[in-house]
């Protein structure tokens, strides 16, 4: 009886991390989605202010320069919410950013 007992509790034990490992990887996911996208958005943003969106619209070329610093906090803040999807390098990069901001 205390073997089947020791089995069962054995056997929730493992479902229960498994079911953590993969919580943690959707959350990863979900982290690593959002840095990229978010990533991208901040190098086109860069690229339409340093290109031809000055000489086009001014209040465009306003609005998004003033787009680009709340994504990189953005950015920074998903790396440092979601240390375990990230290198250590990175994560220490990402707090001594948002503390020069």
């Amino acid at each position: 009886m205390k073997q089947a007992v020791k089995a069962t509790v054995l056997i929730l034990f493992v479902s229960l991390l498994s079911g953590c490992s993969s919580a943690e990887d959707k959350a990863c996911k979900a982290a690593l989605l959002t840095h990229n996208s978010l990533k991208q958005e901040i190098d086109r943003d860069t690229k339409a202010v340093n290109g031809e969106l000055k000489q086009q619209d001014t209040v465009l070329y306003e609005y998004v320069l003033s787009q680009i610093p709340i994504n990189k906090k953005r950015l920074l803040l998903v790396i440092v919410n979601n240390q375990a999807c990230f290198t250590p390098f990175e994560v220490a990069d990402a707090q001594i950013d948002l503390e020069r901001m």
